[in-house]
């Protein structure tokens, strides 16, 4: 289960329900659900998914662990990028779709079916963009899916709303 956080508010990292797998979120109100952002630990390095931008205990606490890389996951998805690259030196990932549509180009792009990070890059066809791209860990029976699916309500899944092709 996620811990809590306040209503509005940023709280620092909190581990998932996936070992080696930390959150950090952001609530919105006019949609009712967080924004979630990922720090995942690998031997290879570790590397961040979609970064909101961290409070000072959540910045510091990836400067310490340190980060090898950030993973956009969609172009919706940049969001405090650029911040946590310069505060980290990490250098910025996403996929060959998506990468012209970011305002900062990334220092390397991904397909679908590579290996990043022991996660396996899953492409998708329909929904916002035609660059989203998801994480799996079929070892840990583990997904990051940025928005291609969202966990609303609590403990169930749903397709996002704004998918171009629901089929």
């Amino acid at each position: 289960k996620w811990l809590r956080q306040p209503p509005g508010g940023l709280c620092g990292m909190r581990q998932t329900v996936v070992p080696g797998v930390w959150s950090w979120s952001r609530w919105q109100p006019d949609r009712g659900l967080d924004f979630n952002s990922f720090f995942v630990e690998h031997g290879e390095g570790n590397l961040v998914v979609d970064p909101l931008e961290p409070d000072e205990e959540t910045l510091a606490e990836l400067r310490s662990r340190g980060v090898a890389a950030i993973l956009v996951t969609n172009r919706d998805h940049e969001r405090a990028t650029a911040s946590v690259a310069e505060a980290t030196g990490a250098p910025v990932i996403a996929s060959a779709l998506d990468a012209p549509l970011l305002t900062r180009p990334p220092d390397r792009t991904v397909e679908p079916g590579e290996m990043l990070f022991g996660w396996t890059v899953l492409g998708f066809d329909g929904l916002k963009t035609a660059g989203e791209i998801a994480l799996v860990d079929r070892k840990r029976s583990a997904a990051i899916v940025g928005d291609s699916l969202w966990g609303k309500p609590a403990g169930a899944l749903m397709v996002m709303p704004k998918v171009a092709d629901p089929d």
